[in-house]
C-alpha cells in the first residue's frame, strides 16, 4: 500500500495539524537593545497600522499575539502580506495550531538585522529553524521568501521597518511550517494511529516556575500572571525543566533540529502483526511460583551429605528452595501485565541517529549500499539486514531532522530486537555452596587466548564466577544458582559456558574436565512448576528421582571454554520485569553443581576438576538457533 499522495500533501501544506513541540525557544528578559532608538510604535503598532499586513494582523490578535508584541521584549518579525495567506483554511484550524505552525513559524526572538552576514539561521519561537539569506545582495530572502523593500524610506535600500521593541520585515509569501520527525508523529492518520496514540499517551506539559511571573498567592496557593509551560514526551524528547535536563527513554530527542534521525513508521497493518507476535511473549500469570534462592539453606544439600554417600546425583531437584508466590495485584508489578507494557516495547527499536557515522552511514537517505552489516538504534541495539529494510519501505518521507521510512513490516529478526525475543545471557548469582568461596573473574579481550576462548561480536571481556572447595580435602562438591531473568513466554535452547582450569594457567599438566548436572525451575504452559534435572543424552528434563538417579553427568571441555547444550525449554510465563516489593527477582532458576566424582572418596576424583567456574547461561530463542543452522548449511 502507498501512502506518497496523501504525505506529499501533506508536506506542501505550509499549516498542518500537529501539537506543540517539546520544547518551544522563548526569552523572558528584556533585551538592552530593543530597536530603533527612533522609532516610535512598537511592533504591533506598525503591523496594525499597515494596509497591506492587516490579514496579518488579524490572525496575532486571534491567538494574542497583538498584546505580546506590545510589550518591551525583543522580538523580529517576518510579515506575509496581504493576498499570500489562506485566511479560509486558517479559519478552519484550531487556535493552537495556528500559534505553533504559522504566528511563531513568523515570529523570532532578538533583533536580526538585514546587513549581519554572521545571523543567517533563525531559531524561530515554535524551535524550527529558517534560512535569513542574501544579505547586501538586494535579493534578500526569508525562508526562501522574497522580503519587500521599505518602500516609505527611499533615501536607500532598507528592508526592516524599525520599531521600539524589535524590527519588521513584510515577505511576499508565508514561511512554510517545516515538520520534524515529533512533528510527523500527529501526522499519521489512517497510516499509523497506534503509533501516534502511544506518543500522545506519553506527552508531558509542566509549569516553569523559574520563567513564569509569578502573582498573589491565594490560599496558600503560588498564582502565576503569567504561566510559561514547558512541553515533553518521555520516550522520544528531552525537556529542560528548572535548569535540569530530563533524558528521553528511548536517548533521542525528534523534535531537535540540530539533530538527524532515520525512523521506522510503521503502518497500522505491521503494527497489528507484530503487536499480536508480541503479545504471545508476553504472557503474565495470575500467579507466579518461583523460588526464593536468598533465603535458601543449601548446608547438606549439595552433596556433601556423609562422605558423599547421598550425593547430588540423587537430591530432589532444586531442594532447599523456599518457594514462593507472586499474585498479579502487587503493586510494584501490575504494569507489566497490562497491555501497555506491549505497546511501548514496540517503539523501542524505530529511530536510528544518523550522527552515528560508524554504524548508521548505510542509513544515509539516498544510500544503495546493502547486506547485514550492524545498524544501531538509539537504545543502543544492533541490527542487521539493511537489505530487508528497504524491501519493507513503501515510502520515504523527508523531514526538517531526518527522515521517515513508512514500512509495511517489521523488518528486524525478533532476536535481535529488545522487545521481542532477544538471546539471553545470566550472570545474575542468586546463591552459591559453599558460601562465601565465590570470586568474580574479568579478562580483557587481549589476554584471551582465541584457542581455548572466543568472544562474540561486541563482548570485549570475559567474565565468569569462580567457586572454590571450602575443605581441599574433602572436595566439597559445589554449586551455583542463578536467576533467570526477563525470560519471556517462548521456546528456549538452554546452554551454559564454562572456563577451564587452563585458561587460567595455560602451563597446568593436569588438565580436567567438569563433571556437572543441572536443575532447573520454571513454569511450564499449564502453570504448573516444574522442577527437573536435564539429561545430557536425550536434552530431556527428568522430574523424578527414578528418573534423575538414571541421568549421567555433564562432561565440559577441560581444552576450552565450553559451550554446553542442556535442551530446550518452553517457558509458559513471561517473568520479564518481575520483582518482589523489595525489588528481589522472581524469575526461573538454574542450578549447575559438582557431582560424586569430584569426591576424594571417588575412583576417578582426580580426573575431574573441583573447583568450579561458569561464564554463563545462556537462554537462546530456538527460532534464533533454527536461523543460524541454515546459515551454516
Amino acid at each position: 500500500m502507498k501512502y506518497r499522495n496523501k504525505i506529499r500533501a501533506m508536506l506542501l501544506t505550509a499549516l498542518t495539524l500537529v501539537v506543540t513541540s517539546c520544547s518551544d525557544f522563548n526569552d523572558y528578559n528584556t533585551i538592552p537593545e530593543l530597536g530603533n532608538a527612533q522609532a516610535t510604535q512598537t511592533l504591533w503598532q506598525n503591523i496594525q497600522t499597515d494596509v497591506r499586513l492587516s490579514d496579518f494582523a488579524s490572525v496575532l490578535k486571534r491567538v494574542g499575539y497583538d498584546k505580546v508584541l506590545d510589550m518591551p521584549q525583543a522580538y523580529t518579525v517576518w510579515a506575509p502580506v496581504n493576498g499570500a495567506i489562506n485566511m479560509d483554511s486558517l479559519a478552519k484550524v484550531k487556535d493552537d495550531k495556528v500559534l505553533k505552525e504559522f504566528v511563531k513559524n513568523h515570529i523570532a526572538s532578538y533583533v536580526h538585522r538585514e546587513g549581519d552576514v554572521n545571523d543567517s539561521i533563525i531559531y524561530m519561537l515554535n524551535g524550527k529553524l529558517q534560512k535569513f539569506n542574501n544579505k547586501n545582495t538586494g535579493n534578500l530572502t526569508f525562508a526562501g521568501q522574497r522580503v519587500n523593500l521599505n518602500n516609505d524610506i527611499t533615501t536607500e535600500s532598507v528592508y526592516n521597518h524599525p520599531s521600539t521593541n524589535g524590527l519588521l520585515y513584510s515577505i511576499s509569501s508565508p514561511a512554510v511550517f517545516r515538520m520534524n520527525l515529533y512533528d510527523f508523529m500527529y501526522e499519521l492518520k489512517n497510516i499509523s494511529d497506534s503509533l501516534a496514540d502511544v506518543v500522545t499517551k506519553y506527552d508531558r506539559k509542566f509549569l516553569d516556575e523559574q520563567n513564569s511571573i509569578k502573582g498573589a498567592i491565594v490560599d496558600g496557593i503560588q498564582t502565576y500572571d503569567d504561566e510559561v509551560y514547558v512541553y515533553g514526551n518521555e520516550l522520544f524528547c528531552n525537556y529542560k525543566l528548572n535548569g535540569y535536563t530530563h533524558r528521553s527513554r528511548y536517548g533521542c530527542t525528534l523534535n531537535d533540529e540540530d539533530s538527524a534521525y532515520m525512523m521506522i513508521i510503521p503502518t497500522n497493518e505491521a503494527w497489528k502483526i507484530a503487536r499480536d507476535k508480541m503479545s504471545q511473549y508476553y504472557k503474565y500469570a495470575a500467579k507466579t511460583n518461583y523460588q526464593n534462592l536468598s533465603n535458601s539453606n543449601v548446608t547438606g544439600q549439595s552433596g556433601s551429605l556423609a562422605s558423599g554417600k547421598n550425593s547430588a546425583k540423587v537430591r530432589p531437584a532444586n531442594s532447599g528452595s523456599e518457594t514462593l508466590t507472586l499474585t498479579a495485584n502487587a503493586v510494584d508489578v501490575a504494569a507489566y501485565w497490562q497491555d501497555s507494557l506491549v505497546t511501548r516495547f514496540l517503539t523501542r527499536d524505530l529511530v536510528y541517529s544518523l550522527n552515528n557515522k560508524r554504524y548508521n552511514n548505510k542509513l544515509q537517505e539516498g544510500s544503495t549500499e546493502i547486506g547485514n552489516d550492524s545498524i544501531i538504534n538509539t537504545t543502543n541495539v544492533y541490527h542487521t539486514g539493511i537489505d530487508s529494510l528497504r524491501k519493507a519501505t513503501d515510502e520515504i518521507v523527508t523531514l526538517s531532522n531526518g527522515y521517515a521510512r513508512i514500512v509495511h513490516d517489521f523488518p528486524f529478526r525478533s532476536w535481535e530486537s529488545s522487545s521481542f525475543a532477544p538471546e539471553i545471557k545470566v550472570l545474575n548469582l542468586g546463591r552459591c555452596y559453599p558460601a562465601g568461596y565465590y570470586e568474580t573473574k574479568s579478562y580483557r579481550r587481549s589476554l584471551v587466548n582465541p584457542a581455548i576462548c572466543t568472544l562474540d561480536e561486541g563482548e570485549n571481556y570475559l567474565n565468569y564466577y569462580k567457586q572454590k572447595p571450602k575443605n581441599a580435602d574433602n572436595a566439597t562438591p559445589i554449586e551455583f544458582d542463578f536467576y533467570l531473568d526477563d525470560v519471556l513466554s517462548t521456546a528456549y535452547n538452554v546452554y551454559i559456558v564454562t572456563v577451564p582450569e587452563c585458561f587460567e594457567n595455560p602451563k597446568v599438566e593436569n588438565k580436567r574436565k567438569y563433571s556437572l548436572f543441572v536443575d532447573i525451575n520454571y513454569i511450564d504452559d499449564s502453570g504448573k512448576q516444574i522442577a527437573g534435572r536435564f539429561n545430557p543424552v536425550t536434552n530431556e528434563i527428568a522430574t523424578t528421582p527414578a528418573k534423575m538417579k538414571k541421568i549421567d553427568p555433564i562432561l565440559c571441555s577441560e581444552e576450552k571454554v565450553d559451550t554446553v547444550f542442556l535442551g530446550t525449554v518452553k517457558f509458559g510465563t513471561c517473568y520479564k520485569g518481575l520483582r518482589t516489593s523489595d525489588k528481589k527477582s522472581v524469575a526461573p532458576n538454574i542450578q549447575i553443581m559438582h557431582t560424586t566424582k569430584t569426591f576424594k572418596s571417588d575412583p576417578t576424583a582426580n580426573e575431574y576438576d573441583n573447583i568450579l567456574r561458569v561464564a554463563n547461561v545462556i537462554l537462546r530463542p530456538v527460532e534464533y538457533d533454527e536461523y543460524k543452522s541454515s546459515k551454516k548449511q
